[in-house]
């Protein structure tokens, strides 16, 4: 019925808040069917207690093999890949409907209720959220916080508290979110252009938008994300290359794009040429060199993905620089 995720790159994770909540919560839909997927890129050296009462089936994997990170990685420290830990999980889901959520995390009273809306009305939800200090959690459920303005989810003015509304997949953010698996097949995933850069959340709600999803950002669906662990858990680099005029007009053409969204005023960097490209290329995802259909498939015949599988380019598409030179 619907597969949850969870996506991880941190030691200390807090993964027992989340797991607790999702537990407590499932109890209230004894008949829903769920499968929980922790994509983990410390699973070799930890083992996870998934243990539950609750019929929840769970799955604990690496991310898909990279350049980027990981056993794979040919670069000299690791890079930020989250297109690849969250593809993993349209490798191994088991039903058609995702439910995502970064890690730190505590569920909100109301999470899964509302990823089940989203279930029966086909859509994607994008879940609230906030990022608080001091957090103290008992069996899954937040007791207490402080929350500061840096901390404020920065949609909250589309709707009132515990209400949803319908908005432009633009707002998707990476921290709580669902959609169906077939449309997210059908982009063939999170686009992989993103890696060592980010956006790639931002990136995936364009490209699903232009391809038919309908959105609504959710404040029901919301979640408590810890700061203090994401101060003391920085485990990956990322940067956002300035391109020059020049070379941005080049990438436009590689890209077959005519004319930019954006006026003169805006920087010519990296991220905004990923904007660009998922607006105005093809609404499928242009730097992933392999079929997530046909990872799935090898994955449902019992075969493990290698790194050859993946096709990598070995090149930046923003300077041609070696990968393994970074």
């Amino acid at each position: 019925m619907i597969t949850v995720a969870y996506i991880t790159m941190r030691l200390e994770n807090q993964f027992d808040w989340f797991f607790k909540g999702l537990c407590e919560q499932k109890k209230r839909f004894p008949e829903m069917a769920i499968q929980l997927i922790v994509v983990d890129y410390w699973k070799e050296n930890r083992v996870l207690n998934l243990e539950n009462d609750c019929g929840i089936e769970c799955l604990h994997v690496l991310p898909l093999p990279s350049l980027w990170q990981g056993k794979h990685k040919v670069t000299k420290d690791n890079w930020f890949t989250c297109a690849n830990s969250r593809n993993t999980v349209f490798v191994y889901a088991k039903y058609d409907y995702i439910a995502s959520c970064d890690d730190l995390t505590v569920l909100g009273d109301s999470w899964l209720s509302s990823v089940l809306d989203g279930y029966r009305g086909k859509y994607c939800a994008l879940g609230s959220y906030q990022k608080a200090y001091d957090m103290h959690v008992e069996n899954g459920k937040l007791i207490s916080a402080r929350v500061e303005s840096d901390g404020k989810d920065s949609r909250e003015y589309l709707c009132r508290i515990n209400t949803r509304i319908s908005c432009k997949g633009d707002f998707l953010f990476g921290c709580s979110f669902t959609v169906p698996l077939e449309k997210a097949l059908e982009i063939n995933g999170f686009d992989c252009l993103t890696d060592s850069i980010g956006y790639e959340d931002q990136v995936f709600g364009i490209r699903l938008a232009r391809v038919g999803c309908k959105f609504y950002y959710d404040r029901r669906m919301f979640t408590t994300e810890s700061h203090d662990h994401v101060r003391n858990n920085m485990t990956v680099k990322r940067h956002d290359p300035v391109l020059g005029e020049s070379r941005y007009k080049e990438l436009l053409n590689q890209f077959r794009i005519n004319r930019s969204f954006y006026d003169q005023s805006a920087n010519k960097d990296c991220s905004h040429i990923l904007i660009e490209v998922a607006r105005g290329s093809t609404p499928q995802s242009v730097w992933n060199f392999f079929s997530l259909r046909q990872l799935r498939a090898k994955v449902q015949t019992g075969h493990e993905i290698t790194i050859d599988d993946m096709n990598y380019r070995d090149t930046t598409w923003y300077d041609n620089k070696l990968i393994s030179e970074m």
